[in-house]
């Protein structure tokens, strides 16, 4: 049972690495055929699908982690951010003992901790599974 479709479109990937290595990075990336869209400091940012991210996870040396953008929405309290339509292509089907990952990084003046709003994020994306695998009677 296919609960979320990989997305085909391309999306940002956001690559962060430690300081002095987003050279090395940059040069992982090209050589896996992606484009590196920019650099800074302490990540390269490239573009691709979703495919496109499972192979850098898979291959790179010198990269963190692979940051895919499902999505990115703007919210005015984290009630909003819960109620919020969510794409129906999540990255995969989740299994038990899998967490989803959600990265809230810009600034919200009602949102004072990055981590509750990431919270939001899970529980909605959780909720949301349940509702498919499980629908009300």
């Amino acid at each position: 049972m296919d609960l979320f479709p990989l997305p085909c479109e391309k999306a940002e990937s956001s690559l962060p690495v430690p300081r002095e290595f987003p050279l090395i990075l940059k040069e992982e990336v090209l050589s896996l055929g992606l484009p590196v869209r920019s650099e800074s400091i302490a990540s390269v940012e490239t573009e691709g699908a979703m495919e496109d991210a499972m192979k850098l996870n898979l291959f790179l040396r010198t990269g963190q982690r692979v940051l895919f953008l499902l999505q990115e929405m703007e919210t005015r309290n984290p009630d909003e951010l819960y109620g919020r339509d969510l794409p129906d292509s999540l990255g995969g089907s989740y299994s038990s003992g899998r967490v989803p990952l959600c990265d809230f990084c810009r600034g919200q003046p009602t949102i004072r901790d990055s981590r509750f709003a990431n919270q939001k994020c899970k529980d909605a994306i959780v909720d949301r599974i349940k509702k498919k695998i499980r629908p009300a009677p």
